[in-house]
């Protein structure tokens, strides 16, 4: 997930800590971040507001000289049972923000703080790893679903951009891996056989190319489900002359 690019506006500046906060929340829009500050993890701003009753926290505010800031936190031992309610039962992303020492430039720069923070890691669905609250018996799969390039009938090649619609017969590439046990495979379906092939492997993150048209995107959230536990996520995926080139998607059973 790549972070979105920094603006800037005419804001009031906060303190440094929550400052760097808000820019992470903007460079991270779609994700819940979750910051390291001492022994705790610290929820700012609106998603302070609106997750705070979700997560049964209390919700404060930290006065500051650019007017007064909702927060909510929790101590850090318990990262990961805010993470299963988040990504497990809420189905959000989590973009955590841990403490780095700072060096003497950094302390100079820094105005004397003695950490530094960035985004260390982006928790999601299907990239979880070794957190205690999974289950040991079952898979935690994320899948990428790729629409092959096909040729229609006056040999024109036609990428899956230039589709209005999945046909029947539209090659489809499968692949799905378990970051927590490195289990992977790949398979060649078509659309038509695609219900049945989620229903199996039963993914709780799905990742399509974020070129793919809207009315495609629409008939695969209408296959995998509305339902909070089917989750798809858009990647950018660039394709060389060669794949374009081809009518047939390299997945393979």
């Amino acid at each position: 997930m790549e972070p979105y690019p920094l603006s800037v506006d005419d804001a009031p500046q906060y303190p440094t800590v929550i400052q760097g906060a808000k820019n992470n929340m903007l460079k991270f829009k779609n994700c819940v971040l979750l910051t390291r500050v001492g022994n705790f993890y610290e929820l700012y701003f609106e998603q302070a507001e609106e997750y705070a009753t979700l997560l049964n926290l209390k919700l404060a505010q930290k006065k500051t000289s650019a007017g007064a800031v909702p927060m909510a936190g929790f101590p850090f031992f318990q990262l990961d049972r805010f993470l299963k309610i988040l990504v497990q039962d809420f189905n959000k992303y989590v973009a955590i923000s841990e403490e780095f020492a700072n060096n003497v430039v950094g302390k100079a720069k820094s105005g004397g703080l003695q950490f530094d923070r960035k985004v260390a890691r982006i928790v999601t669905p299907g990239t979880l790893i070794d957190e205690k609250f999974m289950d040991p018996y079952e898979n935690n799969f994320l899948l990428s679903i790729y629409l092959a390039t096909v040729r229609s009938e006056d040999t024109e090649i036609v990428s899956p951009q230039q589709h209005s619609s999945i046909s029947s017969s539209q090659p489809i590439g499968l692949s799905w891996l378990d970051l927590s046990t490195g289990d992977f495979f790949t398979q060649q379906t078509t659309a038509q056989m695609l219900p049945s092939a989620l229903a199996r492997i039963s993914a709780r993150e799905i990742v399509i190319d974020q070129n793919v048209g809207a009315k495609i995107r629409q008939e695969l959230q209408a296959v995998v489900g509305q339902d909070k536990q089917h989750l798809i996520t858009s990647f950018c995926c660039e394709r060389s002359e060669d794949e374009t080139s081809s009518a047939t998607p390299q997945a393979s059973r």
